[in-house]
This record gives C-alpha cells, structure tokens and sequence, in this order.
C-alpha cells in the first residue's frame, strides 16, 4: 500500500475511494460533455450510493478535513450524485489479495476511475480514498477483487539446495459479488478470512441501503453528541424495581420481559413473577447508560448470569458482563425517552 495517512494500518483489511465530480467527457461514465468550458465545469459522477455523514476526526487534518473534529450530516439525500469504490483482503498475508492489495488500489483509484473515467475530487472532509474506517459514511460502495496467476521458478544447486523464486504473475481485476463491497466482505467472513466483529465494523461505513438515518444516530451516539435526557433516579444497586413492558404490548398479550431460572430472556404475559422484577442501574457518567438487572431475591437465578445483555444482531440474553468494568457500549441500555 502506498505510504499515505488515510491507508496506513487499515483496521478491517479494507479501502475505499469516493468521488464527487467527473471531468472526461464522452466516456459512457458520468454527465461531462463537451465543450468542457460549457458542459464540465460543474460535472458529477455516476451515483452509485447515498452519502449518510462525514466524521472529521477520522481523516488526516492537514491533508482532508482541515479540522481535528466536527461532522457533517446529509439526512435527506441532497449531497448531490458521488461514486464510491472499495476492495478488501482477508487476515491471511500469502494470499493473493493481501499480496496485491497495492496493485488493487491503484487499479481503482488510478486507472479505473481516474484514467478511464475521469472521476476526481474527494468528499469535503475526507480523503479521496483510505481505509474503510477513515471514509465518509454511505449506504454502499462497488468493489474489486484480485485473481492472481502466478509463475514460480524453482532451481536447485549443490552448495544452497533448492530455491524457488516467483517469475511473473498474471493479476485480473474482477467485479466482487454483486459488485458489493459488503457482499465480498461477507465471502471473507463464510471463508474464515474475517471475524463477525469486522464485518459490523465495515457496517459503521457502509451501512446499507436507506439507512442512513439508524447509522448516524449510532454515529452521534458514539461521539456523544446525541441529547441525552437527565438522569431519571435509576442509582441504586437494590433500588426501585420495575417492569419492563414492550411498547404498545403483543398482539397475543404476552408483552412483560422475563428470565427464567435458565438464564434465558422472553416476554410473559404478567409482571408478578419475581424474575420480571427489574433494577435499572446507573454505570455512572452523564450519557444515560445503565446495566438492567433482575430482582436479586428472585429464586432460581444463576449465579453467573445477572445482567441483560445483546449482541449485533438483536438477540438478547443473560450474561455474567458488567458492563461498568468493559465499556462495550452494544450491550448496554439506554435510556430514551418517545
């Protein structure tokens, strides 16, 4: 990779470049035309994804964001047309997308989109391209990916033995699956090559189509610029108990939070049971966050399992996890108020 702030360490294995403006014309890509005077002054790429947010802190603030921190958020879809293009490589170092990953970028960034189609310019506030985590939030980006073919020689004599030495490689520039770069981040994840954690981290980027309203609340969530109501008395380790109901009740009347004695989490239809009962307690700090706990004289408990917890995907469970002592702020609750 080349030696630039923006793709220096990429955290998930994965970059992406993102254009605002095109400036060849008459080459089926975008809507520049000539006489260029006239008809590409101002011109736009071909829109492939929605631009969601700009977190100026994750770029280099001397060379994209001119800034140390700030967003910019663009919640109804007027950014204007911009196109985005990304790859990734998986946690094994010998194979060939790891390898030729620098090969990619400049296939993408260079010759693809510039050379070909005359795509320039970066969001304001971010690079033109870097690692995933360091670009703009969108819905999505298109994706190449490297096929290799490569041509070792093997020789041998008596004083070193064998020695094998690669000759030349023949590298293809292939559309990923879908041409998605969530998709082939997917492929990495079934073939082993990346974990569930780094395919959700991809996903505070690329956060998928018409949702960029849920990312960029987990956006001003995370950067606590989100309003937070005042702290509600829930302080107390064995203070008021509650019951926690889902909102408008179930169609089957089974609607009040319940664990079982196994440490299972579901809805029953009454709150008298014991393990309905519910202490919201405080993990200090002004942001509203609480660890929910059950009654603690409810019988039948597990010893280990005295805290509600959640992973990325919605389900909820009984954990032994304080979250006062991890920080893992996706499986604590938050008090909000509709």
């Amino acid at each position: 990779m080349p030696n630039v702030t923006s793709l220096e360490n990429c955290e998930i294995r994965a970059a992406m470049c993102c254009w605002v403006s095109d400036r060849q014309a008459d080459d089926g890509n975008g809507n520049c035309r000539t006489p260029y005077d006239e008809k590409c002054t101002n011109a736009d790429p071909s829109a492939n994804t929605e631009l969601c947010a700009v977190d100026h802190s994750k770029a280099d603030a001397t060379s994209s964001s001119h800034g140390d921190d700030g967003i910019s958020l663009f919640p109804i879809k007027n950014e204007g047309p911009i196109h985005c293009h990304g790859m990734a490589w998986g946690n094994d170092d010998m194979e060939a997308d790891a390898r030729y990953r620098g090969n990619n970028l400049f296939y993408i960034s260079m010759y693809d989109h510039m050379y070909k189609r005359g795509y320039v310019r970066n969001i304001p506030g971010a690079p033109m391209c870097g690692c995933v985590e360091k670009m703009p939030m969108v819905e999505r980006a298109d994706c190449t990916e490297i096929k290799a073919l490569e041509f070792w020689k093997f020789s041998w004599n008596v004083q070193n033995g064998f020695y094998a030495s690669l000759d030349r490689a023949e590298i293809e520039f292939n559309a990923c699956r879908d041409n998605d770069l969530g998709r082939h981040y997917d492929d990495l994840k079934d073939s082993g090559l990346a974990t569930d954690e780094e395919r959700w981290l991809l996903q505070r980027t690329l956060v998928g189509q018409n949702r960029c309203n849920q990312g960029t609340k987990a956006m001003m969530f995370d950067k606590r610029y989100e309003e937070f109501y005042p702290n509600v008395g829930f302080n107390e380790e064995n203070g008021n108990l509650h019951s926690i109901k889902a909102y408008g009740g179930t169609n089957s009347g089974i609607s009040y939070f319940h664990t079982t004695g196994g440490g299972s989490l579901q809805l029953q239809a009454t709150a008298t049971d014991e393990k309905s009962k519910w202490r919201i307690v405080s993990i200090g700090g002004s942001n509203n966050m609480y660890n929910t706990r059950p009654f603690p004289g409810a019988s039948g408990l597990l010893i280990d399992k005295q805290f509600v917890g959640a992973d990325h995907w919605g389900n909820t469970f009984m954990t032994n996890v304080d979250q006062r002592t991890t920080g893992k702020h996706n499986i604590i609750p938050q008090i909000v108020y509709i």
